[in-house]
């Protein structure tokens, strides 16, 4: 029995950004409903902190079975603004400052799944949050 889907997505488990114009919704409006989804605080930064091995370990075990049993071959990481994951362990002086770390590691990330899975194609998307509210998301320019 195939029991394939479109894609993964790595985010982060914030509420604020299913409700409204959350990344849900655009995800869907997309790339499609059919996807494989990985929620954690603070989304794509535990696959680049390095004080944090064992959430490492357990989104590449997600990306594995993904991939293997779901024939994931595209993954999207998407991180956000004001994410309190990230305000945990940062003090930002301004938001270009934030959205470069942001960004930073969306690239990171990427580059550490590509390493292991080259027949991947992984979208970075940035997504905007103030107060409750989402914003907009944005793709971004993956460094190659």
């Amino acid at each position: 029995m195939s029991h394939n889907c479109n894609y993964l997505v790595i985010r982060c488990m914030d509420w604020r950004l299913k409700e409204g114009n959350g990344i849900t919704k655009w995800l869907e409006d997309n790339f499609g409903t059919k996807y494989d989804e990985i929620t954690i605080a603070g989304g794509a930064k535990d696959l680049v902190s390095p004080n944090s091995s064992a959430y490492t370990i357990h989104l590449l075990d997600g990306v594995e079975i993904s991939y293997s049993l779901h024939g994931v071959r595209k993954i999207i990481l998407n991180n956000h603004t004001e994410c309190g994951a990230y305000l945990k362990t940062n003090t930002f002086a301004n938001a270009e400052e934030e959205r470069k770390k942001l960004i930073d590691d969306l690239q990171t990330a990427a580059k550490l799944i590509i390493q292991k899975y080259p027949d991947i194609e992984v979208i970075l998307v940035l997504s905007t949050v103030s107060g409750v509210t989402t914003i907009g998301h944005e793709i971004i320019q993956q460094e190659i």
